[in-house]
């Protein structure tokens, strides 16, 4: 349920509604958002997609623009206000997830790559984005996909372009497949951002203070340094969603931790 390839050529629907939803904190495997959506071997259009996102407590929207500024400024307004955005380029024949924009770069995760993040310029998302209908006189069309929770949002991870890098190097994306193994539990412990305060402490600060107690238990084990990357696991996703913890959850949140650095398969 993490960031990884589609495994065929007709799940990149479900793929990038599963990774716009991880980017609001909802966990859910493409093959139940496949099942969801009733895709078969030709795809999934936007209806299908609703159909399963609003089986997870969400709405995907369709807006249609028919200028190319306009969408720009309609897409960095929805990634503003912390909505993730399906679209489906290449003449309506992929979809893929943008969860943000980074200075002139556009963060796009897109399964047909080993990487899955891209990083865009205006410029070549512009391209890939625009349909061009037949004729020559016809407008393009560019029709964005917003996903919006129907209740309070849990979480958003906070993309940067040095983030999504980082995801794509080919030895971090151990981390990148187990995406979901970490975020589940570490919500499961922390504040939402609503209810977030000034007694709430942030998780990574919560993970330096027990940083040794997390560790020992392992060392023992003969596996320090595979103990110590998944503690920094923890911390790259904690600090992507911001996440705090509440004075009443921080042995929990600690226990949960200490479960995390233990039992987390890199290879998963």
């Amino acid at each position: 349920m993490g960031i990884y390839p589609q495994p065929n050529a007709w799940q990149c629907g479900p793929f990038a509604l599963k990774h716009a939803l991880l980017a609001l904190g909802i966990v859910a495997h493409e093959d139940e958002l496949a099942a969801l959506a009733r895709a078969t071997v030709h795809g999934a259009d936007e209806d299908d997609l609703a159909r399963a996102a609003r089986r997870l407590g969400c709405q995907l929207e369709t807006e249609r623009w028919r200028a190319a500024e306009p969408a720009r400024v309609a897409l960095v307004g929805w990634l503003a206000r912390r909505r993730p955005v399906l679209l489906c380029i290449e003449q309506w024949n992929h979809w893929v997830t943008v969860v943000g924009v980074d200075d002139d770069a556009f963060i796009v995760l897109d399964t047909r790559f080993a990487g899955v993040f891209l990083l865009l310029p205006w410029s070549d998302l512009e391209r890939l984005w625009r349909y061009q209908p037949r004729g020559r006189q016809r407008a393009p069309l560019y029709d964005l996909h917003p996903l919006l929770p129907r209740g309070a949002v849990r979480a958003w991870a906070r993309f940067s372009r040095t983030r999504a890098a980082y995801l794509r190097r080919p030895e971090n994306r151990d981390l990148a497949r187990g995406w979901a193994d970490y975020v589940a539990p570490l919500l499961d412990v922390s504040c939402p951002p609503a209810t977030q305060a000034q007694l709430s402490t942030p998780f990574v600060e919560l993970l330096g203070r027990h940083r040794l107690a997390l560790l020992d238990g392992t060392a023992a084990q003969g596996d320090a340094d595979r103990a110590r990357r998944r503690l920094l696991h923890v911390g790259f996703v904690a600090e992507t969603y911001a996440l705090e913890v509440a004075p009443d959850l921080e042995p929990q949140a600690v226990a949960t931790v200490a479960r995390l650095v233990q039992a987390v398969d890199e290879a998963a």
